[in-house]
């Protein structure tokens, strides 16, 4: 089976209620995929106010819930033009650190708020950022910069909002409206860079990486949203935009239709003794277009014994037909690999469907609810109090203060 998540958890610090703020939580809330908690600081802790604490109208920041206790629950935390370093301890940035290395994602959007005391270089957020600074300004707004696409990067899953071929995927970017500020920095080697500016040097405005076994992102200004007011003003839409930001976020989180090969099942049942095609889609650079190189691939029978297929492409660019005949019944597993990615999938190879059993096995019932943690009932008149006391075990509860 595979589990498909209904919903990204995401949680969104900004730094001041900006304009880019503004559009890019619009994206998210846009998105019926995307849970998202976001937090706006209107003044810091330096911040000295004539007025008693049980007068203020505005919320303390839960730090230790956020990024101690809650941190786990959620798939990508972004900060936003947000100077942590007035706000986070050394436990919430090696907690954050972890929260990456262990398959989290982490998304950090700049402006002049961004490390305005230089303290990255020894923090724990500074080894997962995919970037380091180069000069003595952090944020630089001069002349606005236009931006292009690197020569070995238009075909990133983030960049790829459509079929379009390469040269309209650069030109869509060149034709960006351009930015006002931002941060001068210079990707790490293990980084890559997707988008830089086109006007003088080629500062990086993109970079993504990973870390351990999650994923970072640097959005190195704070104009993006001049991307969407822009293309709106020249009559083309928002739809660049919003698409620009859903595929951050779906990156960012590995989601499966960002996968450089897709293995698409039969939607008729596989059976014994009849021959069983399975489709293979490569996107663009997933092969180099010939047959008889593009991808490799085997099948193996439920006794892990490989068994004979063909391979052969399709009219269609970048799908391939790999066949086979299953004498057996069971779980079969087709392996494809390509210069650049490999990828897995199981399917089911039944019998005739008239010689299928279809009572329960209990014993096999019984077995499989013990090796995954779960209980067994075979009487219905405990089945009601064994479902509330699961659901007892299973519940959270969470305290919320309002002033």
């Amino acid at each position: 089976m595979k589990v498909v998540r209904d919903k990204i958890r995401i949680l969104m610090v900004s730094g001041n209620p900006s304009v880019n703020y503004r559009f890019m939580r619009a994206a998210l809330k846009s998105d019926p995929s995307v849970d998202l908690l976001s937090f706006v600081i209107l003044r810091n802790p330096s911040d000295t106010l004539n007025v008693r604490p049980h007068e203020q109208s505005l919320i303390p920041f839960p730090v230790e819930t956020l990024f101690i206790k809650e941190l786990a629950h959620f798939d990508l935390v972004m900060f936003d033009n947000f100077n942590y370093t007035l706000f986070l301890g050394p436990n919430h940035l090696e907690s954050l650190r972890d929260f990456v290395k262990n398959g989290g994602s982490f998304a950090m959007i700049g402006g002049p708020n961004l490390f305005t005391e230089g303290r990255y270089r020894l923090s724990p957020v500074g080894e997962i950022l995919p970037f380091r600074f180069v000069e003595k300004e952090f944020y630089r707004r001069e002349a606005a910069s236009r931006v292009q696409l690197p020569r070995t990067q238009a075909d990133h899953p983030i960049l790829r909002f459509s079929e379009d071929s390469e040269a309209d995927r650069r030109r869509l970017w060149q034709e960006m409206p351009a930015l006002d500020g931002i941060n001068p920095v210079a990707a790490k080697k293990t980084a890559s860079v997707l988008i830089e500016t086109a006007d003088g040097i080629p500062w990086p405005i993109l970079i993504v990486s990973e870390f351990g076994k999650g994923r970072v992102l640097a959005l190195t200004t704070d104009y993006t949203w001049k991307w969407y007011i822009g293309m709106v003003a020249r009559g083309e839409g928002n739809q660049h935009y919003l698409r620009f930001v859903h595929r951050i976020i779906r990156w960012l989180t590995r989601d499966p239709s960002l996968d450089a090969v897709h293995i698409l099942l039969p939607e008729t049942k596989a059976i014994v003794g009849q021959t069983t095609d399975v489709r293979v889609r490569l996107r663009a650079d997933a092969s180099s277009r010939q047959p008889d190189s593009v991808i490799s691939h085997a099948v193996f029978d439920p006794t892990e014994a490989k068994i004979e297929s063909t391979l052969k492409p399709t009219p269609q660019a970048g799908e391939y037909l790999v066949s086979f005949a299953p004498a057996v019944s069971g779980v079969y597993r087709i392996e494809i690999e390509t210069p650049i990615t490999s990828l897995e999938e199981h399917m089911v190879v039944t019998g005739p469907l008239e010689n299928l059993d279809a009572a329960p096995d209990h014993l096999q019932l019984e077995k499989i609810a013990s090796a995954t943690g779960g209980s067994y009932i075979s009487q219905a008149d405990k089945l009601l109090s064994e479902i509330e006391a699961v659901t007892r075990k299973a519940s959270k509860e969470f305290i919320e203060q309002k002033h």
